[in-house]
């Protein structure tokens, strides 16, 4: 029996079923299309090998992960594109989990953990995204000195250390958050010298810039982003977070609703979006079905139980609030108005004044005080 170690990228495709339900004949032909103008030669131009094709999912090896992770990213690059003028309920999306690991060979044939690792990757991702092992964001960390001119392993490893932002922020570390943010902003400029037309580095720098409470340059950096990418739907999240943030929740609405057309099957985190756009603007019945629709799908989403708590509080749904912050307690029971506020980087700070006080009405702990800055 042979072994080997290899990168194996797995897809599948988005509401597979909803597709073949409403046009069967239509959904096969255009994956069939896909596939032979976009998936298949991207994974050839990338040295892979396509093991099997099961209906709507596919499997790929590669000998080399770096190869994996550039295939993935041109892949879900160039199925944006295609999908850009596709009306909503017939767009096909992909789902890509990439792993390396120990396979079985049999034949033409790859089994084991290695496979089924990236297959439950897969279902992890969100739609039109990717989702890696920790092992390959290691190896493409490692790849960053071995192979330098790679734009996209400079903004994946960034937006690792912006990770470690976030998690600085939850131990209250000062010095290893101001680290973690050097390292992000680094990366996110080296991937533009490499290449200056790379959106998603943008948006690396556009949160980056939020973090540091630059309002001014994260608008710059999501504009531009939005520029090279006017029909990808995170590039559009990402920058309706900043437009919310800034003080231009109407241009936020905007975005997010676009990224939520371009995106039919779209993660949780544009409902979080959505509420505190709706919110920001006054809309508040809006504003509280979002948070709700964002807590239905994941109830252990700590962005819009938040708002949704805050928000309650604020019109006077005590006893909601309430029962929203015994949720919030449940999935971190060291959360804390202070923990919040010390992640909040709006500009006028009586947004998060407004904020803050429709958590205290809602029975959130005031817990730890420190000068520990805003992220």
């Amino acid at each position: 029996m042979e072994r080997r170690l290899a990168a194996i990228l797995a897809t599948d495709v988005v509401g597979y079923s909803r597709l073949m339900n409403d046009d069967e004949e239509g959904t096969l032909a255009r994956l069939k299309a896909h596939r032979n103008e976009a998936i298949d030669p991207t994974i050839g131009k990338h040295r892979g090998r396509i093991v099997k094709l099961m209906g709507d999912g596919a499997l790929a090896e590669f000998a080399s992960i770096v190869d994996a992770v550039r295939c993935a990213v041109d892949i879900q690059a160039a199925m944006s594109e295609r999908n850009a003028d596709v009306p909503e309920d017939r767009r096909i999306q992909l789902r890509i989990g990439v792993n390396l690991g120990d396979v079985i060979v049999e034949g033409d044939d790859i089994y084991g953990d290695g496979v089924n690792i990236a297959a439950r990757l897969e279902g992890l991702a969100e739609p039109g995204g990717i989702c890696v092992s920790g092992t390959v964001f290691d190896h493409v960390k490692g790849k960053v000195d071995l192979e330098p001119n790679y734009a996209t392993a400079w903004t994946m490893l960034g937006w690792g250390h912006h990770h470690e932002v976030d998690v600085a922020m939850r131990h209250a570390s000062k010095r290893s958050r101001e680290a973690a943010l050097g390292s992000a902003l680094d990366c996110a400029n080296k991937a533009l010298e490499l290449d200056p037309s790379y959106a998603d580095a943008y948006c690396l720098l556009a949160i980056c810039h939020l973090s540091k409470s630059e309002h001014d340059q994260a608008i710059a950096m999501s504009v531009k982003a939005v520029e090279l990418a006017p029909n990808h739907a995170e590039v559009l999240g990402v920058s309706a977070i900043t437009q919310n943030k800034s003080g231009r929740p109407e241009r936020s609405l905007e975005l997010i609703r676009k990224a939520i057309r371009l995106c039919p099957v779209y993660p949780s985190w544009y409902l979080w979006v959505l509420g505190t756009a709706y919110r920001l603007t006054c809309q508040i019945d809006f504003a509280i079905g979002a948070f709700e629709a964002a807590i239905k799908r994941d109830a252990d989403y700590l962005a819009p139980l938040v708002g949704l708590a805050s928000t309650l509080g604020e019109v006077g749904r005590e006893e909601d609030a309430k029962t929203s912050v015994s949720e919030i307690l449940r999935i971190d029971p060291d959360f804390s108005i202070k923990k919040y506020m010390g992640g909040l980087s709006y500009r006028d700070p009586a947004v998060s004044a407004r904020f803050e006080d429709g958590l205290r009405k809602g029975g959130l702990p005031e817990g730890w005080s420190s000068d520990f800055g805003k992220i």
